[in-house]
Protein backbone atom coordinates (compact mmCIF):
# COMPACT_ATOMS: atom_id res chain seq x y z
CA UNK A 1 0.00 0.00 0.00
CA UNK A 2 1.41 3.21 -0.78
CA UNK A 3 -0.02 7.35 -0.59
CA UNK A 4 1.19 9.64 -2.63
CA UNK A 5 -0.57 13.10 -4.08
CA UNK A 6 -2.59 13.19 -7.27
CA UNK A 7 -1.49 14.69 -10.70
CA UNK A 8 -4.01 15.68 -13.44
CA UNK A 9 -2.59 12.18 -14.79
CA UNK A 10 -5.14 10.46 -11.89
CA UNK A 11 -8.13 12.71 -13.23
CA UNK A 12 -10.47 9.57 -14.88
CA UNK A 13 -9.35 7.29 -12.69
CA UNK A 14 -10.68 9.55 -9.73
CA UNK A 15 -13.51 10.47 -11.30
CA UNK A 16 -14.18 6.63 -11.23
CA UNK A 17 -13.93 6.65 -7.37
CA UNK A 18 -15.74 9.72 -6.76
CA UNK A 19 -18.43 8.42 -9.06
CA UNK A 20 -19.01 5.40 -6.71
CA UNK A 21 -18.53 7.34 -3.61
CA UNK A 22 -21.87 9.01 -4.72
CA UNK A 23 -23.47 6.11 -4.98
CA UNK A 24 -22.33 4.45 -1.64
CA UNK A 25 -22.76 7.64 0.17
CA UNK A 26 -26.24 9.20 1.19
CA UNK A 27 -24.64 12.80 1.06
CA UNK A 28 -22.38 12.56 -2.08
CA UNK A 29 -19.68 15.18 -2.14
CA UNK A 30 -20.05 18.94 -2.78
CA UNK A 31 -16.82 19.46 -4.48
CA UNK A 32 -16.38 18.82 -8.10
CA UNK A 33 -13.74 16.94 -8.81
CA UNK A 34 -12.34 17.92 -11.98
CA UNK A 35 -11.92 21.68 -10.83
CA UNK A 36 -10.04 20.48 -7.94
CA UNK A 37 -7.22 18.10 -10.29
CA UNK A 38 -7.31 21.29 -12.74
CA UNK A 39 -5.56 23.49 -10.27
CA UNK A 40 -2.88 20.49 -9.28
CA UNK A 41 -2.61 22.35 -5.59
CA UNK A 42 -1.82 18.90 -4.08
CA UNK A 43 -4.80 19.16 -1.87
CA UNK A 44 -5.56 15.66 -3.31
CA UNK A 45 -4.10 12.48 -2.78
CA UNK A 46 -4.26 8.42 -3.48
CA UNK A 47 -3.93 5.40 -2.51
CA UNK A 48 -2.51 2.61 -4.23
CA UNK A 49 -2.64 -1.39 -3.45
CA UNK A 50 -1.44 -3.99 -5.42
CA UNK A 51 -0.91 -1.57 -8.47
CA UNK A 52 -4.57 -0.63 -8.33
CA UNK A 53 -5.60 3.07 -7.44
CA UNK A 54 -8.23 2.25 -4.74
CA UNK A 55 -8.99 5.27 -2.46
CA UNK A 56 -8.73 9.09 -2.82
CA UNK A 57 -9.28 11.91 -0.16
CA UNK A 58 -9.30 15.43 -0.63
CA UNK A 59 -8.61 18.46 1.95
CA UNK A 60 -8.42 21.91 2.57
CA UNK A 61 -6.95 24.31 5.71
CA UNK A 62 -8.71 27.34 6.99
CA UNK A 63 -7.17 29.41 10.07
CA UNK A 64 -5.78 26.30 11.58
CA UNK A 65 -8.71 23.92 10.78
CA UNK A 66 -8.40 21.06 7.94
CA UNK A 67 -11.76 19.83 6.05
CA UNK A 68 -11.47 16.71 5.09
CA UNK A 69 -13.72 17.02 2.14
CA UNK A 70 -14.24 13.32 0.71
CA UNK A 71 -12.27 10.19 2.05
CA UNK A 72 -13.38 7.10 -0.14
CA UNK A 73 -11.76 3.55 -0.79
CA UNK A 74 -12.99 0.83 -2.78
CA UNK A 75 -15.11 -1.87 -0.37
CA UNK A 76 -13.08 -4.67 -1.47
CA UNK A 77 -9.27 -2.92 -0.53
CA UNK A 78 -10.94 -2.14 2.80
CA UNK A 79 -9.40 -3.14 5.74
CA UNK A 80 -5.68 -2.86 4.83
CA UNK A 81 -4.81 0.23 6.35
CA UNK A 82 -5.78 2.53 2.78
CA UNK A 83 -8.07 5.23 5.03
CA UNK A 84 -5.52 5.21 7.74
CA UNK A 85 -2.86 6.41 5.42
CA UNK A 86 -4.40 8.54 3.42
CA UNK A 87 -5.54 10.42 7.02
CA UNK A 88 -2.22 10.30 7.94
CA UNK A 89 -0.80 12.29 4.56
CA UNK A 90 -3.52 14.67 5.18
CA UNK A 91 -2.49 15.48 8.76
CA UNK A 92 1.27 15.63 7.70
CA UNK A 93 0.74 18.43 5.46
CA UNK A 94 -0.56 21.02 7.67
CA UNK A 95 1.40 19.56 11.19
CA UNK A 96 0.51 23.23 12.78
CA UNK A 97 -3.35 22.84 12.26
CA UNK A 98 -5.68 22.21 15.57
CA UNK A 99 -8.03 20.40 14.61
CA UNK A 100 -9.39 18.34 11.47
CA UNK A 101 -13.37 18.15 10.34
CA UNK A 102 -15.15 15.95 8.12
CA UNK A 103 -18.49 14.28 7.93
CA UNK A 104 -18.84 10.81 8.98
CA UNK A 105 -21.07 8.29 7.25
CA UNK A 106 -23.19 6.19 10.29
CA UNK A 107 -21.10 2.82 8.95
CA UNK A 108 -17.75 4.90 9.63
CA UNK A 109 -17.99 6.19 13.04
CA UNK A 110 -16.45 3.61 14.69
CA UNK A 111 -13.16 4.01 12.73
CA UNK A 112 -13.20 7.47 13.12
CA UNK A 113 -13.53 6.46 16.88
CA UNK A 114 -10.78 4.71 17.08
CA UNK A 115 -8.48 7.67 15.55
CA UNK A 116 -9.91 10.15 18.51
CA UNK A 117 -12.64 11.85 16.52
CA UNK A 118 -15.84 12.96 18.49
CA UNK A 119 -18.96 14.31 17.50
CA UNK A 120 -19.26 18.33 17.11
CA UNK A 121 -22.97 18.12 15.58
CA UNK A 122 -25.51 15.87 13.98
CA UNK A 123 -26.19 15.90 9.94
CA UNK A 124 -29.66 15.44 9.75
CA UNK A 125 -31.78 14.35 6.02
CA UNK A 126 -35.18 13.81 5.48
CA UNK A 127 -36.53 12.49 1.77
CA UNK A 128 -38.61 15.36 0.55
CA UNK A 129 -41.69 13.50 0.28
CA UNK A 130 -41.73 12.47 3.78
CA UNK A 131 -40.98 16.21 4.99
CA UNK A 132 -43.94 17.31 2.11
CA UNK A 133 -46.20 14.79 4.03
CA UNK A 134 -45.51 15.34 7.88
CA UNK A 135 -45.66 19.79 6.89
CA UNK A 136 -48.99 19.34 5.40
CA UNK A 137 -50.69 17.70 8.79
CA UNK A 138 -51.63 19.92 11.51
CA UNK A 139 -48.99 20.81 14.25
CA UNK A 140 -49.83 19.05 17.02
CA UNK A 141 -50.84 20.53 20.69
CA UNK A 142 -48.45 20.71 24.05
CA UNK A 143 -48.79 16.89 25.48
CA UNK A 144 -47.98 17.80 29.65
CA UNK A 145 -49.42 16.13 32.32
CA UNK A 146 -49.12 15.35 36.23
CA UNK A 147 -49.71 12.80 39.27
CA UNK A 148 -51.79 13.74 42.62
CA UNK A 149 -50.94 11.47 45.52
CA UNK A 150 -53.91 11.01 48.13
CA UNK A 151 -51.19 11.61 51.14
CA UNK A 152 -49.80 14.31 53.49
CA UNK A 153 -46.15 12.44 53.70
CA UNK A 154 -44.37 14.62 52.18
CA UNK A 155 -41.13 13.40 52.73
CA UNK A 156 -41.75 9.65 51.78
CA UNK A 157 -43.25 11.01 48.19
CA UNK A 158 -40.26 13.25 47.64
CA UNK A 159 -37.74 9.89 48.62
CA UNK A 160 -40.04 8.43 46.01
CA UNK A 161 -39.42 10.34 43.24
CA UNK A 162 -35.83 10.55 43.92
CA UNK A 163 -35.99 7.01 43.30
CA UNK A 164 -38.18 6.34 40.49
CA UNK A 165 -37.89 9.48 38.27
CA UNK A 166 -33.80 8.33 37.14
CA UNK A 167 -35.07 4.66 36.10
CA UNK A 168 -37.47 6.37 33.45
CA UNK A 169 -36.33 6.86 29.88
CA UNK A 170 -35.78 10.39 28.42
CA UNK A 171 -33.24 11.94 30.72
CA UNK A 172 -35.54 14.24 33.40
CA UNK A 173 -34.60 17.67 33.58
CA UNK A 174 -35.67 17.82 36.83
CA UNK A 175 -39.36 17.18 39.63
CA UNK A 176 -41.45 19.16 41.50
CA UNK A 177 -43.12 17.88 44.10
CA UNK A 178 -45.46 19.90 45.23
CA UNK A 179 -46.93 20.69 49.13
CA UNK A 180 -49.77 18.71 50.38
CA UNK A 181 -53.27 20.76 49.48
CA UNK A 182 -55.91 19.25 50.68
CA UNK A 183 -54.56 15.98 51.56
CA UNK A 184 -52.89 16.05 48.01
CA UNK A 185 -49.79 15.77 46.83
CA UNK A 186 -48.73 17.12 43.05
CA UNK A 187 -45.39 16.00 41.18
CA UNK A 188 -44.82 17.18 37.92
CA UNK A 189 -41.67 15.96 35.73
CA UNK A 190 -40.75 16.72 32.14
CA UNK A 191 -40.32 13.16 31.24
CA UNK A 192 -44.38 12.40 32.45
CA UNK A 193 -45.23 15.76 30.50
CA UNK A 194 -43.78 14.19 27.48
CA UNK A 195 -44.39 10.32 27.53
CA UNK A 196 -48.10 9.34 28.56
CA UNK A 197 -46.42 5.82 28.98
CA UNK A 198 -43.88 7.13 31.61
CA UNK A 199 -46.95 9.08 33.46
CA UNK A 200 -48.62 5.67 33.26
CA UNK A 201 -45.33 4.12 35.00
CA UNK A 202 -44.83 6.57 37.62
CA UNK A 203 -48.38 6.62 38.94
CA UNK A 204 -48.40 2.89 39.36
CA UNK A 205 -44.77 3.10 41.25
CA UNK A 206 -46.00 5.37 43.79
CA UNK A 207 -49.20 3.72 44.52
CA UNK A 208 -47.66 0.41 44.90
CA UNK A 209 -44.90 2.36 47.48
CA UNK A 210 -47.51 4.28 49.20
CA UNK A 211 -50.46 1.49 48.69
CA UNK A 212 -52.47 4.96 48.62
CA UNK A 213 -54.61 6.14 46.09
CA UNK A 214 -52.68 8.00 42.90
CA UNK A 215 -54.63 9.78 40.12
CA UNK A 216 -52.88 10.64 37.33
CA UNK A 217 -53.94 13.38 34.46
CA UNK A 218 -52.53 14.03 31.19
CA UNK A 219 -53.74 15.65 27.50
CA UNK A 220 -51.61 14.11 24.81
CA UNK A 221 -51.22 16.55 21.38
CA UNK A 222 -53.35 19.04 23.01
CA UNK A 223 -56.33 16.77 22.26
CA UNK A 224 -56.66 13.54 23.92
CA UNK A 225 -57.34 13.99 27.94
CA UNK A 226 -56.44 10.90 29.65
CA UNK A 227 -57.11 10.37 33.07
CA UNK A 228 -55.99 6.87 35.37
CA UNK A 229 -57.18 6.33 38.49
CA UNK A 230 -54.48 3.59 41.05
CA UNK A 231 -55.25 2.15 44.12
CA UNK A 232 -52.55 0.34 45.75
CA UNK A 233 -50.91 0.32 42.40
CA UNK A 234 -53.74 -1.41 40.39
CA UNK A 235 -56.30 0.69 37.93
CA UNK A 236 -59.39 1.30 39.51
CA UNK A 237 -60.39 3.48 36.59
CA UNK A 238 -59.66 4.92 33.36
CA UNK A 239 -60.84 7.38 30.81
CA UNK A 240 -59.48 8.14 27.18
CA UNK A 241 -61.46 10.86 25.00
CA UNK A 242 -61.72 10.50 21.60
CA UNK A 243 -59.91 12.90 19.53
Amino acid sequence: MSVRRATSDDGSRIQELWRAFCVESPAPSYIHVPEVLDLDTGTVWVAERDGTLAGYVMAAEERGVVELHDLFVLPEHRRHGLARGLIAAVAAEWPDATHLRLVAALDALSFYGRLGFEEESRRLAVPMATLRGRLEKADPGRTFGSIHVQTDDLGGIERAVRQFVPRLPGGSRGSIVAPPRNGWIGIYDDVIERDPRQLRRLAKELGDRTGGVVFAFGVEEGAVTRFILFERGSVVDEYLSVQ
